[in-house]
């Protein structure tokens, strides 16, 4: 579920995710979502680029963006 959110390339915070998770039906936590997005720099789970940045709104959150190695936009 984590993979479908953020296929799209949109940056994301790991809230967002958790909430746009729950709207297709699946529950992570915010340390799985942190998790899953780890797992996906890995071999095994595609080698994705997952860029992060600081959200200039709010004070020390992160936002996260996945990038498919076969398809960088």
């Amino acid at each position: 579920a984590v993979y479908e959110v953020m296929i799209a390339g949109q940056w994301q915070t790991l809230q967002g995710i958790v909430r746009l998770c729950n709207a297709i039906d699946v529950w992570p936590s915010e340390a799985g979502v942190s998790a899953r997005l780890r797992d996906f720099r890995k071999d095994k789970f595609g080698s994705h680029l997952v860029n992060r940045r600081r959200n200039s709104l709010s004070n020390g959150v992160f936002e996260y963006q996945l990038v498919d190695p076969k398809n960088p936009k």
